[in-house]
């Protein structure tokens, strides 16, 4: 697939860990072929959220 023809995603990271409130910790738009590899940055879900829009 031609990644310029590919759609994009727009994912957000979330840290959680603050007591009292989150903060976004990351975000990217990407080709939802490199979505997966992003994400797998953020494995810890006790600390994190990852958000796509």
């Amino acid at each position: 697939m031609d990644i310029n023809n590919e759609e994009n995603v727009r994912i957000v990271v979330i840290n959680i860990s603050n007591v009292l409130g989150s903060s976004v910790y990351d975000e990217a738009i990407l080709p939802i072929s490199q979505a997966t590899e992003f994400v797998s940055k953020y494995v810890d879900m006790k600390k994190y959220r990852v958000v796509t829009i």
